[in-house]
């Protein structure tokens, strides 16, 4: 028995000699996982802080790029990682609380230790200039007939969709895609009529007379087109939000965590960096891990109970 237990032991002082401590992290290039491809909104906030995240640590911050299954791959490639500090991700609400109700997942909320929360997407509904669809209210209307096609590229956005469907009876059809470049390329292609997507997916499009909004489809008005009214603001309580953070495998050091957290948290306070977020269609924000984890295990249940009241939950 004395021999098992000193070897317990000496396993155990092996395995925490072989992670680095955080007055030696980093030591050399850190990859970042997103979990939707190049080009999206979530996608250009990763690449966003990465180059932050360099110029504060000191070394290399490389952005890699795992899509598919709603969001999911991403996150679940990071938590099976060694938790060693080099294998980040960005993790937001939508694809660790929401989606994993909707398709089956290896992952789950403790699967990760969680850094620093640092923005909260705005979302919004567009149509092509040349749409009949002049307003929201007639959108809504066709949607009365179960012929129009909306477009989306994350959980969350089709979940808006359909408590949309839900609060104005509508029938519009969800075409999932992989990222929001690609949806309001579906757009722009004619192969959809509607798009609910995020500010950098729509506001490229708007001075060059492509794309028309309708609504903003989070709780508040988007501050660049303040004459744009919300969707709450129109009888339809249906806006959500999805906080977005840093994470890591579960078992990553401790002290490698608090100074990733002081770095995530030193970046979201800088006015240059709420500046950009802001202008890719974020809402700043500035949350400790503790915050967004406490956040996001309160959203899988409340967006659990709602797809399961909307009839959403596979079968």
């Amino acid at each position: 028995m004395f021999k098992k237990i000193l070897a317990a032991a000496a396993g155990a002082a092996l395995l925490t000699a072989a992670l680095p401590a955080a007055a030696e992290w980093p030591e050399r290039e850190i990859t970042l996982t997103v979990m939707y491809g190049a080009g999206g909104n979530t996608d250009l906030m990763t690449r966003l802080i990465a180059k932050q995240l360099e110029e504060k640590l000191g070394k290399p911050v490389v952005v890699a790029n795992k899509v598919g299954a709603m969001g999911t791959i991403g996150p679940d490639f990071v938590a099976r990682q060694k938790p060693d500090g080099y294998n980040l991700g960005v993790v937001t609400a939508s694809t660790i609380a929401l989606a994993p109700h909707l398709v089956p997942v290896k992952f789950t909320l403790n699967d990760f230790d969680y850094a620093a929360g640092f923005a909260n997407p705005r979302f919004g509904i567009a149509v092509r200039a040349d749409s009949p669809y002049k307003t929201l209210s007639e959108l809504i209307e066709a949607g009365k007939t179960g012929k129009v096609f909306f477009a989306s590229g994350a959980a969350l956005n089709s979940l808006i969709i359909n408590n949309i469907n839900v609060a104005a009876k509508t029938k519009f059809d969800i075409v999932n895609y992989k990222s929001g470049a690609e949806v309001s390329s579906a757009l722009l292609g004619g192969q959809v009529q509607a798009i609910l997507a995020n500010p950098a997916d729509i506001l490229p499009h708007l001075p060059t007379g492509k794309l028309r909004i309708l609504a903003s489809a989070s709780p508040n008005r988007w501050p660049e087109l303040p004459d744009v009214p919300s969707i709450k603001e129109m009888g339809f309580d249906v806006g959500a939000e999805s906080w977005t953070a840093i994470a890591a495998p579960k078992g990553t050091p401790k002290d490698i965590m608090r100074k990733l957290e002081q770095a995530v948290l030193e970046i979201a306070q800088k006015r240059e960096f709420q500046e950009a977020l802001s202008k890719l269609g974020n809402d700043p924000i500035r949350v400790s891990g503790a915050e967004f984890e406490t956040s996001v295990r309160k959203r899988a249940v409340e967006w659990g109970e709602s797809l399961k009241k909307a009839d959403l939950l596979p079968k």
